[in-house]
């Protein structure tokens, strides 16, 4: 198999990765879904409530889509320079590496190489912001109560939650 195939495989394996995350139980089990919010006891799927204290670790969605971005920019990276290279020696010696066909097939390597690059920075996004998405949602909200004084009044709190 050529290292185009390759990567094509890679990127459809790493695109199944979805929208969901995986949340390891202390009590080994392992549960999926969407996080929809979270206190700063718990997490919340859906209806379900988690207690935090039952939660091992989090495997948040969308890190296989950014390895996968980052495995096809760099396979892009490589297809481009490899094509550029068969280009300039063509260029200097035709019938070094096989003539002008040559020539050809490396400014089609490089023209798949650019689009592996763009395939791979648009995935690689893609799963990057899925994952922080997540990860934010799982965060425990933060309070801060900052007091507000008016001249004339007792002092109360203001307390903003995000």
């Amino acid at each position: 198999m050529n290292r185009a195939g390759l990567l094509a495989l890679i990127l459809i394996g790493e695109l199944a990765c979805g929208t969901t995350a995986q949340l390891h139980l202390t009590d080994g089990r392992v549960l999926e879904g969407r996080i929809d919010s979270s206190t700063k006891d718990a997490l919340v799927l859906g209806e379900t409530s988690i207690p935090r204290s039952q939660i091992r670790e989090i495997d948040h969605p969308g890190n296989g889509a950014a390895i996968a971005g980052g495995t096809l920019v760099a396979g892009g990276i490589g297809l481009y320079l490899d094509g550029d290279r068969r280009v300039s020696k063509s260029r200097e010696s035709p019938e070094a590496l096989g003539g002008f066909g040559d020539a050809i097939d490396g400014g089609v390597e490089k023209a798949f190489g650019i689009i592996l690059i763009a395939a791979g920075l648009g995935v690689g996004l893609y799963g990057t912001i899925v994952w922080d998405e997540s990860r934010k949602r799982a965060q425990a909200p933060r309070v801060v109560a900052t007091p507000i004084v008016t001249p004339g009044h007792a002092g109360a709190t203001l307390v903003l939650r995000f």
